[in-house]
């Protein structure tokens, strides 16, 4: 809900020009329209400039301006994004005799890190990325949430650290120059994204989620932070309960991206029961597709709860600007969702909302996608088929997508995880990168590995990213009341097996069929995304694909293996609604490469 901007010169004799710091606050002005603040800090040797963009959500602009400073001027900290237990942390240190001039959390936050440092960081529950420095010891906090719900990038060289709420910060400052990175480039054509310990761009990275990074005499500490909890849920309606009550502000107008799906569904319900000043948006499609079938769902909702939702039209014209809404400077993400959210986002703004609540993050926790009761299947079933049935099997399953895999005839659960979660593209590079199932201490099983990878890579680098790219972009925040310890705690303590055993996110379904009914928890979701296949196949669709065709072959020569990337332009050109993700992302890749 704000923006940040940090340089650290680690050697008086190389400083950055006088405007750096006024460069990378003005790029990113649209995350805070309601203020903006900077510091400077002379620690010796080196020297550090501090900055802030305010978006204000519910305290006084004076009250939460930022950077926030300690009364004896010793520590301050610029922070982004919102502390939801600050009420437990600040009564415990009240109790030890601190006392408060505002009601805001950044105060709350700035005086809990100064009397515990890095093992305060352990209790924070919450949505954020900030920077906290002590002037007395020399020394800064970096440290982003663990769900990596708030964005924070970083790049240094010999003399400059510089951190940012977005990619456009850095280059902004004049002492990075954006470089393509063609390895990452890979990954993010073959998984549409581009992983967290990655970036689009030659040295520069991201603070993971729940990392912290200490600094003091020119010398990052990087670490992870273990989340103590000590709220535990009996039931996952006492989950939801408490989670949403954290989550969701109750002083204002908020908004809600409602899809007619499980969990916008959930939401918009526990709003309405606790008196929520509430607007719900979905979108509507002024042309003729199969995915105004989630426009029932949704007045299904309106008429049987009786609201009003905010509708906001997608008109066919808008189809072929899509590729032109891609930012040199921005992640890069091949997903459509990211143009329906700006869509609503810009429509809340227009409507004086500054929070949007989305359902992500229910899907991940609780088993939600088709690929997880695939797995949860095929785990079942293959420990009673013989070895040979199982390889016949395996070559029964290449098909559509999957033909195009690079997979073992007998190959391993990770393989097909691998092709699941991959497109086509990954097949057509020169150099295959492959983005592994990660470990999984609590639970080595697949399936269980599987749920952790979408939530650490899927969720993180393209829901959480693209919802941060497309709010911010109109000065509105994204809230994820399904990404809060009291859910997630709930969910990491029942099997992954035991979560899809009646089904796909079957306990979430069960809470909605109570009032919703069988008929609308068991229909098939679509999806929020664009038609983006129906425009590919019109005229101007493929005159656009033939023109990215053209700009990525002169762009990327050498990049792709000959044969099989020709034989895609002839596949994709043939099918385009088969090949619409495929598409999108080159088209999308095509722009950004043009922007550099």
């Amino acid at each position: 809900m704000c923006g940040i901007s940090v340089i650290i010169a680690k050697s008086s004799e190389f400083l950055p020009d006088k405007q750096a710091l006024e460069r990378m606050m003005a790029v990113q002005s649209h995350r805070g329209p309601d203020g903006s603040g900077k510091v400077f800090l002379d620690w010796g040797e080196e020297k550090i400039w501090l900055g802030h963009q305010l978006l204000a959500i519910s305290e006084i602009k004076e009250k939460a301006a930022q950077p926030f400073v300690s009364a004896d001027g010793a520590s301050g900290i610029v922070f982004n994004g919102q502390i939801f237990n600050h009420q437990t942390l600040r009564t415990e240190l009240e109790s030890q005799g601190h006392t408060f001039e505002t009601e805001s959390d950044t105060e709350t936050l700035l005086v809990w890190l100064r009397q515990y440092g890095r093992k305060g960081l352990r209790k924070l529950v919450g949505m954020y990325a900030f920077v906290y420095w002590d002037s007395d010891k020399q020394l800064l906090i970096i440290h982003r949430d663990g769900y990596g719900i708030k964005p924070l990038y970083y790049a240094r060289n010999r003399h400059f650290l510089v951190f940012s709420s977005e990619p456009a910060g850095l280059f902004a400052s004049g002492i990075f120059t954006p470089v393509p990175d063609f390895t990452s480039i890979g990954y993010y054509l073959k998984y549409k994204f581009v992983p967290q310990n990655k970036s689009p761009w030659l040295g520069l990275k991201q603070v993971l989620p729940g990392e912290a990074i200490e600094y003091w005499e020119s010398k990052p500490l990087h670490y992870q932070v273990a989340f103590e909890s000590t709220d535990k849920a009996n039931s996952l309606s006492e989950a939801i309960h408490k989670a949403f009550k954290d989550v969701i502000p109750v002083k204002e107008k908020i908004g809600l991206m409602l899809s007619g799906g499980i969990d916008s569904s959930l939401i918009l319900k526990w709003c309405l029961d606790h008196k929520i000043d509430l607007v719900p948006f979905s979108i509507r499609y002024r042309f003729e597709t199969s995915l105004s079938a989630d426009e029932k769902a949704v007045e299904f909702l309106e008429k049987s709860l009786g609201i009003q939702v905010c509708w906001v039209d997608v008109d066919w014209t808008e189809m072929s600007t899509l590729s032109d809404r891609s930012s040199g400077h921005e992640a890069l993400i091949a997903d459509s969702a990211m143009f329906l959210t700006k869509k609503i986002a810009e429509a809340a703004r227009n409507a004086g909302i500054r929070v949007l609540l989305s359902g992500a993050g229910a899907d991940e926790w609780f088993a939600g996608y088709r690929r997880h009761w695939f797995f949860h299947q095929w785990n079942h079933y293959q420990r009673f088929v013989p070895g040979l049935l199982r390889e016949k099997m395996m070559q029964a399953l290449r098909v559509g997508k999957m033909k195009w895999m690079e997979m073992p005839d007998g190959g391993s659960l990770a393989d097909i995880w691998d092709a699941s979660v991959a497109s086509r593209l990954g097949s057509v590079l020169q150099n295959p990168v492959q983005l592994p199932l990660p470990a999984n201490p609590a639970d080595e099983s697949v399936l269980a590995k599987a749920l952790l990878w979408d939530q650490k890579h899927y969720l993180v680098q393209d829901i959480l990213t693209l919802t941060d790219q497309a709010t911010m972009a109109f000065g509105v925040e994204g809230r994820f009341p399904f990404l809060h310890p009291a859910v997630t705690g709930f969910a990491d303590g029942i099997s992954p097996e035991n979560r899809l055993a009646k089904g796909r996110k079957w306990m979430l379904r069960s809470e909605v069929e109570k009032w919703a009914g069988k008929d609308f928890v068991n229909r098939r979701k679509l999806g929020f995304g664009l038609p983006y296949g129906q425009y590919l196949s019109s005229p101007d669709g493929q005159n656009l694909m033939k023109e990215t065709f053209l700009l990525l072959d002169e762009k990327l020569s050498g990049f792709w293996k000959e044969l099989q990337w020709s034989h895609f332009q002839k596949e994709a050109l043939a099918n385009p609604d088969e090949f619409a993700q495929e598409c999108l992302a080159l088209i999308r890749l095509a722009a950004w490469l043009k922007n550099q």
